[in-house]
């Protein structure tokens, strides 16, 4: 009998948690196709829904005035409905550590990392002390603590003792940018490429953790190969940035590609002499793998995640250090370097697979309907 999985799609509310709602849609679109999986939307949806899962429209949120005795009844009916909903399920997976309105589902939480814990003073987004908390509480009522790296799952048991013995490591898969038989070239677009110059690549986010200045430091540093440009994929300029880059004169050696498709992600990893990672944390590095997945060098921080998913398929440097960046960069620019990481690339990735997290999410679920 097919297991009954609640999602409680949160992370589709936003436009900025990418990673989070990548590892949804991928793993439940596979789930989707033997178990029955619903997904609790609240709010307007932001990316891609998964595939073979059924959308709830919201059933929460309105909150009568005082003295509005029609609303009244509303609410006590839609929480009559709720609870009654929420008893059908076997599994409640928050993407971003939710609880159930009411009790009955075993609950499953994804850790994604324990920046918020371990950084907290480079934490970019508001509410980060909340978000701890929130954190604390998911983890301390999950049966089973999803961790998708052992460096992730390695801090929850040191920042969370008490649920050590409910974490499981696994881990997501690198092969969605992946198209066997396809050109690199959507239909409709320019075969020439997006960046006529030479160029190193940076995407997603770069405020906080994620270390962009110290690429900015590295961009100045005589170590860097001359002429070779840096390529951003992400959101746009803060003012900040904008300004920063200014001041540095670097106006001319930077370029925003801006929020990108999939396709023309594929074409910038493939284009790019090298992609840069240059985070002081993470929980598991999409964009490291994703770049090893098109074939594209990656010289990124030397920081136990990154060596767990990268091992010997990446060139590392001090994060701390702009010299030690530059000084990684222009050893990619060799080309029998490159050419001797990407003969390591395909090993690598093939460790990562998004049907083989599919199915140990699925085992992990059935060891928690089990104790039910």
């Amino acid at each position: 009998m097919p297991l009954r999985v609640l999602i409680d799609g949160i992370a589709y509310g936003n436009s900025t948690q990418r990673g989070i709602q990548r590892y949804f849609q991928e793993t439940f679109s596979r789930l989707g196709r033997t178990e029955q999986v619903d997904l609790w939307l609240r709010q307007g949806v932001h990316g891609e829904l998964p595939q073979h899962c059924r959308a709830l429209e919201p059933r929460t949120g309105y909150y009568p005035r005082r003295r509005d005795l029609w609303g009244c009844v509303q609410a006590a009916r839609l929480w009559r409905r709720c609870r009654r909903d929420f008893g059908k399920y076997d599994i409640f997976h928050s993407m971003f550590y939710t609880r159930p309105l009411v009790p009955g589902p075993a609950e499953v939480v994804t850790v994604y990392d324990m920046i918020p814990e371990r950084l907290p003073g480079l934490c970019y987004w508001t509410g980060c002390v909340e978000d701890v908390e929130e954190k604390r509480k998911a983890i301390a009522s999950a049966a089973v603590c999803l961790a998708i790296s052992e460096a992730t799952a390695a801090e929850v048991r040191a920042f969370y003792p008490e649920a050590a013995g409910k974490v499981r490591v696994i881990y997501p898969g690198a092969d969605h940018l992946v198209r066997r038989g396809g050109t690199g070239v959507k239909v409709g677009e320019s075969a020439g490429r997006l960046c006529a110059d030479e160029y190193v690549l940076f995407v997603g986010d770069r405020q906080g953790y994620k270390n962009f200045d110290r690429v900015l430091e590295a961009l100045l540093d005589p170590h860097w190969p001359p002429g070779v440009l840096l390529v951003l994929v992400g959101r746009a300029w803060a003012l900040q940035e904008a300004l920063l880059v200014k001041r540095l004169g670097l106006s001319t050696r930077v370029r925003h590609l801006g929020v990108v498709t999939d396709e023309q992600l594929r074409r910038a990893y493939r284009e790019a002499r090298c992609f840069v990672f240059p985070s002081l944390g993470e929980g598991f590095g999409f964009p490291l793998l994703e770049a090893q997945s098109m074939g594209c060098a990656v010289a990124c921080s030397d920081i136990p995640v990154f060596r767990e998913t990268a091992g010997d398929s990446a060139e590392y440097f001090d994060p701390h250090a702009a010299a030690s960046l530059a000084g990684a960069v222009a050893r990619l620019m060799d080309d029998g370097v490159r050419a001797e990481q990407r003969r390591r690339h395909a090993a690598n990735v093939a460790r990562f697979s998004w049907d083989r997290c599919a199915s140990q999410t699925l085992e992990a679920y059935r060891e928690v309907a089990a104790r039910m």
